[in-house]
């Protein structure tokens, strides 16, 4: 796990808007049985997913710009099976969402993701799993 997160401390510093790494390194935090670094790491996204959200945020072209990167480098049959998970996994109350992992599995990257497809994956996916984990951490007790 150590590895693991100086991956996501390099992915963080590399991509310092990237909602999803955020929602990793949260997710990582956890593991390790950190939940008041996971609950800063999934503050820091929910303030991304507000950017993202809101085309006036002062930081809207990099946060947008760096889920729209992450997306595409995601092969479009692997989104459109995670698509197809997204329904089994919330009725058995998971909520499992792309990771960097998705991303090296062998396929096309599609080349330009159309900002229709970014926000129902933004919607559907990110901002729900950000408000599920920052939910939990403010009901956890320290």
């Amino acid at each position: 796990m150590l590895l693991a997160l100086n991956t996501l401390f390099e992915l963080v510093e590399d991509h310092p808007y990237c909602l999803a790494v955020y929602l990793e390194l949260a997710g990582l935090y956890v593991g390790l049985g950190h939940p008041d670094l996971a609950a800063g790491a999934a503050y820091k996204a929910l303030l991304l997913s507000d950017a993202i959200r809101d085309d006036s945020d002062e930081y809207h072209e990099q946060a947008y710009g760096s889920f729209k990167d992450f997306v595409e480098r995601v092969p479009g049959q692997t989104r459109m099976d995670a698509m197809d998970r997204i329904h089994d996994e919330v009725d058995k109350g998971m909520y499992i969402f792309l990771t960097d992992a998705d991303a090296l599995i062998p396929g096309e990257p599609v080349k330009e993701a159309i900002h229709s497809e970014l926000m129902i994956w933004f919607n559907h996916f990110y901002q729900r799993i950000t408000y599920v984990l920052l939910i939990m951490f403010l009901n956890h007790p320290y």
